[in-house]
Formats: structure tokens, C-alpha cells, sequence
């Protein structure tokens, strides 16, 4: 279920990046106000601009009803994995 995977990957995504780059957000804040407010809190390296594809695909597939193929989905999760990789070798 490429819908769910999405859900469930975005929120993963969302909670560590939060965690990672604190900002205040209000209550209900549509996924491109949580990357707005991340992008201008933060700027953006390279999770933030991974965030911005994660949250294409997902509008594209809940909002729009376009859903992305399986193969999106796999490479959004490697792409996930490597980062959070990379960023754990250099904590």
C-alpha cells in the first residue's frame, strides 16, 4: 500500500527532522507549512530537501490522487536510510 508507506514514512521523517531542527509549529500545520517553517529555520541540508520529495510524493498520492510508484517509494526509503547514516557517522 504505497499510500500508507508514504504516511507512515513522512511521519518518521517528520518527528526525527523536528527533533533534529527545532521549530515551533501551530497545531494542524499542513505538511508545506512544517517544511516552510523548516526551511526557514534551517535553511536547507540535505534532510530538509529530502523532506521536500518525501512531501511531493505524498501530496501527489493523498492529495492529488496520483499515486507514485513502488520503485519512488524504495529509493525515498534508501535515500532515507543513507542520510540518517551519514548523519549518525558524523554526530
Amino acid at each position: 500500500d504505497i499510500r500508507l508507506a508514504l504516511s507512515l514514512m513522512l511521519r518518521s521523517a517528520l518527528a526525527e527532522l523536528l527533533r533534529r531542527y527545532p521549530v515551533s509549529l501551530a497545531a494542524g500545520s499542513t505538511e508545506q507549512q512544517c517544511l516552510r517553517n523548516l526551511q526557514a529555520a534551517h535553511g536547507e541540508p540535505l534532510p530538509i530537501l529530502y523532506l521536500q520529495r518525501l512531501i511531493q510524493a505524498w501530496i501527489s498520492t493523498a492529495w492529488a490522487h496520483r499515486p507514485v510508484d513502488a520503485e519512488t517509494v524504495r529509493t525515498l526509503l534508501a535515500d532515507w536510510e543513507q542520510i540518517s547514516a551519514e548523519e549518525a557517522a558524523n554526530a
